[in-house]
């Protein structure tokens, strides 16, 4: 075989093997996972602990009167997460008369009483709505207006109480998405917080975390290289092979 010959086989050869690893890599390239977690802002008190960090947010929300009624409504203090939400839905609230506007407000309140059981695990916050004269609105019977609280750290047992006449009552609560955070649905406007009635444990724990992004190459193999080797060395030699048979032909 002669050496033009040979070259070009080994030539095709090569540009067989490129040609398979650029395949192989191409669909073997792994798409990032997220997995890991993500710490939360530290809880900041309105009467801070030693150590601990204060002055909470407070957040409003302002909608126009159409038709008598009030659209969608939400407001979210600015921690991450928040500590204290409100989402009242369209028509949810009942206005006096001759409101033109509403606002809804979420304030960080010093507690005047303590839980008979348990603890306040956080602030209390006072929820209100009011018109733009000042005059109180309120729910609507059967509407939905959820509150979102977050408490200072995961409690043991916990979950949204209203301060009335003097004292905590507790109210059907669910996890927010997250081992700190409790939503309920409102029936009036006050002040509310999380209980919890597990034994206390240190006021100044630290934040917590929870499940978010980081990347990670999730396991996928790596292109098989030594296949890949001897599919080239096949390709030389049958090029080689075939160069042979072709110079003799010619010969003949």
């Amino acid at each position: 075989m002669s050496t033009p010959h040979r070259a070009a086989w080994l030539t095709l050869g090569i540009g067989l093997l490129l040609m398979l690893a650029v395949q192989l890599s191409g669909h073997r390239a792994p798409a990032a996972l997220y997995d890991g977690v993500v710490i939360e802002d530290p809880y900041r008190y309105l009467q801070p602990p030693p150590g601990a960090a204060g002055n909470p947010s407070s957040a409003t929300a302002s909608a126009q009167v159409e038709s008598g009624s009030v659209g969608q409504l939400y407001t979210a203090t600015t921690e991450v997460p928040p500590q204290a939400q409100v989402i009242a839905e369209p028509g949810a609230l009942m206005l006096p008369a001759g409101a033109t506007s509403v606002t809804l407000s979420v304030t960080p309140a010093a507690s005047t009483a303590l839980p008979t059981s348990g603890r306040l695990a956080g602030n209390a916050y006072r929820i209100s709505v009011t018109d733009q004269t000042g005059a109180a609105v309120t729910i609507r019977p059967g509407s939905l207006v959820t509150l979102v609280l977050r408490a200072d750290r995961p409690p043991g047992s916990g979950t949204i109480a209203q301060f009335v006449g003097g004292a905590w009552e507790t109210l059907p609560s669910d996890i927010g998405g997250l081992p700190d955070l409790f939503s309920t649905n409102m029936t009036s406007f006050g002040d509310f917080g999380v209980v919890d009635a597990a034994p206390a444990a240190s006021a100044s724990a630290g934040a917590t975390a929870a499940p978010s992004s980081a990347p990670s190459t999730g396991g996928e193999s790596q292109p098989p290289w030594i296949l890949i080797i001897l599919i080239a060395v096949a390709a030389a030699v049958v090029g080689w092979v075939w160069g042979d048979a072709w110079d003799s032909q010619r010969r003949k």
